[in-house]
């Protein structure tokens, strides 16, 4: 670790130690030990089990019980308190290798996101009864997790300058989608505070674990279900030893494409599943027609041109799958116009259809099939420079042959290439 990071938490530190003076100075605690135990126990329990709510480039927001402890101790008690509930309860243990400098960092940023927003909660004019209580919630929240952040932006401006950009361009999403989901719970669990005192905090940890649980069946039911798409387009490929892995591999290079397009997150994810699901439609056309060694008659192509619509009807009925059915049923439109289904034209395909059209007729150009051999890679991209403004979007050609072209280095040279 480069010596100024080490500076930058130890200033972090030292700020939440000032922090943490001047407010237990000035504002007091209004709490006994046993209950700052009780609190600081909570916090760090309901922390085991955090999950992941969403991913946003190499950012990934969690939902975490202790945050959710934090901001119902900065909305009922004096800054000190909710500093300290922070600060011990990230700096204990939590399984795991313990890195002293790493939970140092934790426990600093923690702690004065904590107490500033307990300084602000009470500098905030409505009552915890009050009707519009909820906006107060939200509006700490939004402040906790904003703290959080500026505290990540400074860690990441001294590890590395170069991640900054992608830091930057996720910030906004990252704070609203953290505080927005624990700003709620808090606000129950703040409630329930108000009506029962510190006998409503197992209630507020059984929600947490109950929220935990509801996203982990949520989250296996939807990949179950994946799973049986995938499989579906595995055992297709699996009737013809040439189209064998075509899917992972038209996967891999839209994957490439969306990189060099900025795509992150879930959209560079979806756009991957897209790729992997794209020949899902071609399951009910006769493997005859697939696998035939000779060019097809015009009755035969027309049942091939079927699939991509066969492909998004199969794909519709899963909501969270939603916004890949266009890419899926547009993956054969052509830049030109003369594609099928509907013989959409330029910008009027949707631009992951046409990552996914580039990817797809590379992996077919470099792959042999029953009615030829496969093109070496030389002549793959003179094919696809040749499709330029026909076929294939012109500029994403340029640019999948220059993300190709850094694949390769980095493959034989490494990532420093």
């Amino acid at each position: 670790m480069n010596l100024r990071v080490i500076v930058y938490i130890f200033s972090l530190f030292g700020i939440s130690l000032m922090i943490f003076t001047h407010t237990s100075r000035y504002y007091g605690f209004d709490v006994s030990i046993w209950q700052l135990i009780l609190l600081i126990g909570l916090a760090w329990i309901l922390d085991l089990f955090s999950f992941i709510l969403e991913k946003l480039g190499e950012n990934k927001i969690k939902l975490t019980g202790g945050m959710i402890v934090n901001l119902i101790v900065a909305l009922n008690s004096k800054p000190a308190v909710a500093f300290l509930v922070g600060f011990i309860s990230s700096i204990l243990p939590s399984g795991g290798r313990y890195e002293a400098l790493k939970e140092v960092f934790n426990a600093s940023q923690i702690s004065i996101a904590a107490s500033l927003s307990s300084l602000l909660a009470m500098n905030i004019p409505i009552d915890n009864h009050s009707p519009y209580f909820i906006l107060k919630v939200i509006i700490v929240a939004l402040f906790y997790v904003g703290l959080n952040s500026m505290t990540m932006f400074g860690l990441f401006v001294t590890l590395d300058v170069s991640k900054l950009r992608k830091f930057m361009s996720n910030m906004i999403p990252v704070i609203f989608l953290g505080a927005i989901p624990a700003g709620l719970t808090s606000a129950l669990g703040v409630f329930m505070f108000n009506y029962m005192g510190y006998y409503s905090l197992p209630i507020v940890g059984g929600i947490f674990a109950l929220i935990r649980l509801m996203h982990f069946y949520r989250s296996k039911y939807i990949e179950a279900k994946l799973e049986s798409l995938i499989a579906m387009v595995k055992a297709l490929e699996e009737k013809d030893k040439y189209t064998r892995g075509h899917s992972e591999r038209t996967a891999k290079y839209a994957e490439l494409l969306g990189k060099k397009l900025g795509y992150k997150g879930n959209h560079l994810e979806m756009l991957r599943l897209a790729a992997l699901l794209h020949d899902i439609g071609k399951i009910g056309i006769p493997d005859a027609i697939l696998n035939k060694p000779r060019i097809l008659t015009k009755e035969e192509y027309d049942q091939i041109k079927k699939h991509p619509v066969k492909g998004a009807e199969i794909i519709k009925p899963f909501s969270y799958l939603s916004k890949i059915v266009p890419w899926i049923r547009y993956h054969h439109e052509a830049w030109d116009g003369s594609g099928y289904p509907d013989g959409l034209k330029g910008n009027d395909i949707p631009e992951e259809a046409r990552i996914i059209a580039i990817a797809d007729v590379y992996d077919a150009l470099t792959s042999r099939r029953s009615y030829r051999l496969e093109y070496d890679e030389e002549r793959a991209l003179e094919i696809l420079r040749d499709m330029k403004g026909t076929r294939l979007d012109p500029k994403l050609v340029d640019l999948f042959i220059e993300a190709l072209k850094e694949h390769k280095r980095k493959e034989k040279y490494g990532e420093e290439a």
